[in-house]
């Protein structure tokens, strides 16, 4: 039996030197990401980070969590603010920021989305609202004064316009003569043309300023820290686990400029009347602590 302890010596020197390979496992090849049945978030969906969003990572208390190499926790709690989003049961949102909002918030029994922020705040990271969105449409005003213009300067001169351009025509034949009187009533019309192109090239970059940006998180600059609740529900007991219990299933994803920086997704289970939904919001907040 004494020549193998050599060799076993060897393999626990191996198995200390060699680190565990936390997180090896991507919620991407698990069987519950296979089921139709199970929810994922839009974003996650839309950037693939189910593929790299491994097991419990170190630092971390969150189930499921993919981290981009440029994530650093250090910079996001220098940038100021980070705008933050929250979506109810649907993937994907309403769309509408505040009404998502409030919806998550008015779950009944159910502050995951107060959970969540006040867990990321603790660790220095400060959040802001989005802000409400532009209307639909640029000014109705606006848009007719276009019209008009575009209108004017494709039309000859009609009602008092042209009365008075045929007065100062007759006035100037009467001075200068035919030909003379043609070229100033030229002149006076590419005056007139130049002053309404102006005018339209000044309205339709009042227009194009007035156009809803997109309220999609993805499409804005800086940080936006998007949250999605995935499930909720109670389970009363069976006769093998006679407890009743009540579980949240959540996500997030955090974007710079677009750009995925850090995902997770973590479920969170209590018994009886315990909160499972704020112990999800802050189990989902570990994941900034990822080493």
């Amino acid at each position: 039996m004494r020549r193998f302890v050599p060799a076993l010596a060897l393999l626990a020197a191996v198995a200390l030197s060699t680190p565990a390979i936390a997180g090896s496992k991507a919620f991407a090849s698990t069987s519950d990401y296979k089921k139709d049945s199970e929810m994922k978030g839009y974003l996650n969906l839309k950037f693939k980070t189910y593929e790299t969003m491994f097991e419990t990572p170190k630092g971390t208390d969150c189930d499921w969590v993919m981290r981009a190499p440029e994530f650093n926790l250090a910079d996001l709690r220098n940038v100021g603010s980070v705008t933050y989003y929250a979506g109810g049961l649907s993937a994907a949102g309403s769309g509408n920021p505040y009404l998502d909002l409030a919806l998550m918030q008015n779950f009944y029994g159910n502050g995951l989305a107060t959970a969540f922020e006040s867990a990321v705040m603790s660790l220095g990271i400060q959040t802001v609202k989005p802000n409400a969105q532009k209307a639909d449409d640029p000014s109705k005003a606006d848009q007719a004064r276009l019209a008009s213009l575009k209108t004017k300067l494709d039309a000859d001169l009609t009602g008092m316009d042209l009365e008075v351009e045929k007065a100062l025509f007759d006035e100037d034949k009467g001075k200068v003569g035919v030909s003379e009187a043609v070229k100033f009533a030229n002149a006076r019309k590419e005056e007139r043309t130049a002053k309404i192109t102006a005018r339209i090239a000044e309205l339709e970059a009042k227009i194009a300023a007035t156009k809803p940006v997109s309220a999609n998180p993805e499409d804005q600059s800086g940080f936006s820290l998007i949250l999605y609740l995935m499930d909720s529900g109670i389970s009363a007991g069976s006769y093998f686990s006679p407890v009743a219990t009540n579980s949240t299933t959540a996500e997030f994803i955090l974007l710079k400029d677009g750009k995925p920086m850090l995902a997770g997704r973590h479920c969170a289970v209590s018994a009886m009347f315990g909160s499972s939904t704020q112990k999800c919001g802050q189990k989902l907040a570990t994941a900034f602590n990822i080493k």
